[in-house]
């Protein structure tokens, strides 16, 4: 059985970082589930856009998922962090080791864990004493063993292609990367890449 991954939801999500992960990793033939912790499968953004997530946290098969993503959204991201259903993932799939992975405000649900104890990680700017201790850093997306952390919407898709890169490695993330966009920019980053 192919392994797959599963996304939070919950009302007042930001639709471009969890949307953008469903469909960059099912781009790349990862299965990848939406997760509602609402007690519904309707959620609604931060926006007003709703959506149908795929189950209901109560009904999932832990064994069944070799990670989880949490987007960011206020309150969103707050409504997921006090969610103890939730944090018991955080801290079972760190344990194991699985992906474990957040955007924007999203990691205060990892800190609230405990799984960033001494890890480096990233959050939305101005959320940093969220992190409680864990090793704040200043980059983009944080990369640290099986925990990976963006700092905001503007990253969503570039957090997309990290977790592919993850999952399936290198060339499976280029290949992604490349179908989307044109001609150009494929230049360009092939040129960035040769540059340093």
């Amino acid at each position: 059985m192919q392994e797959k991954y599963m996304l939070i939801l919950t009302d007042t999500f930001e639709e471009i970082e969890a949307i953008t992960q469903v469909d960059f990793l099912r781009r790349a033939d990862i299965k990848i589930d939406m997760i509602s912790i609402t007690g519904k499968l309707q959620v609604t953004s931060n926006r007003g856009v709703t959506v149908l997530a795929d189950d209901l946290i109560e009904n999932i098969s832990l064994k069944e998922y070799a990670g989880i993503i949490i987007p960011g959204g206020l309150p969103a991201a707050f409504d997921i962090r006090d969610d103890k259903r939730v944090l018991d993932i955080v801290k079972k799939f760190n344990d194991e080791k699985k992906l474990v992975s957040a955007i924007c405000a999203g990691p205060c649900v990892l800190a609230k864990a405990g799984v960033l104890s001494g890890r480096n990680a990233v959050i939305f700017p101005g959320m940093e004493s969220e992190l409680l201790d864990a090793n704040v850093k200043e980059d983009a997306i944080c990369i640290d063993d099986n925990i990976i952390t963006a700092r905001g919407a503007g990253l969503a898709l570039e957090f997309a292609y990290t977790l592919i890169r993850k999952i399936k490695g290198k060339v499976q993330e280029k290949q992604i990367r490349f179908a989307s966009v044109d001609n150009l920019l494929r230049e360009f980053i092939l040129k960035e890449e040769n540059n340093g």
